[in-house]
C-alpha cells in the first residue's frame, strides 16, 4: 500500500519529477500525465498545484546559480572558478540542462532562460569584464551557454570525451578573450 503524502511532499515530488522530465524530454515532449506518473500522484494534483504546464515549467526551471563572488577573485582565477562552478550546475543539477533543452522549442522556456541570464549571470560577469562592458559579459555568458549546449544537449563526442581539465584548457582562451579582451587582467587591452 502506498504511503500518503502531505501537500508539501506532493508538491516537492511533482517539482522533482518535472525537473527530470523536462531535462530528459524537453518542454514539448514532457506531459503533465508523465510528470504525475514519475511523481507517484494523480495528474489532477499537478493541475491543482501548478495550474498548467507553463506554470509548472517556470517553477521547475527556477535555477539558483549561487555563483561565487567573481570580483573577489584574482583575475587569473575567474575563468577556472567559473568553469568549476558551471560543471557542477551542468552535471549535478538537471534543472539547467532541462531549461536549456526546452529553450530551443518553447518561447516560455526561452524567456525563463533569458531572465535567468540577465538577472543571475550577466551582473556577475559585468563585475569582472573589461570596463564593466555588458557586451563582453553577454558574449562570455553566451559562450558558456553554447558550450553547455554542445557538450550536454548535442553531446558532441569531441567535447564529451574531454575531462573537465581538458575542456577548460581548450575553452579558457576564448572565454578570457570575450571577457577581458585576450588577457586575464581586466582593463588591459589586447595587443593587435
Amino acid at each position: 500500500m502506498k504511503r500518503s503524502r502531505n501537500a508539501a511532499e506532493t508538491r516537492t515530488a511533482i517539482l522533482s519529477a518535472a525537473r527530470s522530465q523536462f531535462a530528459e524530454h524537453g518542454f514539448d515532449r514532457t506531459t503533465l500525465r508523465g510528470v504525475a506518473k514519475v511523481a507517484g500522484c494523480d495528474p489532477v494534483m499537478v493541475y491543482r498545484y501548478f495550474g498548467s504546464k507553463d506554470a509548472l515549467f517556470v517553477e521547475a526551471a527556477s535555477v539558483d546559480l549561487k555563483l561565487p563572488d567573481l570580483a573577489a577573485l584574482a583575475p587569473d582565477a575567474v575563468v577556472p572558478r567559473m568553469f568549476e562552478h558551471f560543471f557542477k550546475v551542468w552535471e549535478e543539477d538537471a534543472t539547467f540542462i532541462g531549461l536549456l533543452r526546452a529553450s530551443a522549442s518553447s518561447e516560455e522556456a526561452a524567456a525563463v532562460l533569458k531572465a535567468f541570464f540577465m538577472e543571475s549571470v550577466l551582473p556577475q560577469l559585468r563585475q569582472v569584464a573589461r570596463d564593466g562592458s555588458p557586451q563582453r559579459a553577454a558574449l562570455a555568458g553566451s559562450f558558456i551557454i553554447g558550450l553547455a549546449w554542445a557538450r550536454y544537449i548535442v553531446r558532441n563526442p569531441l567535447l564529451t570525451e574531454l575531462s573537465r581539465d581538458e575542456f577548460l584548457q581548450l575553452a579558457r582562451p576564448a572565454f578570457e578573450a570575450a571577457l577581458f579582451g585576450g588577457s586575464a587582467e581586466p582593463g588591459l587591452r589586447a595587443e593587435g
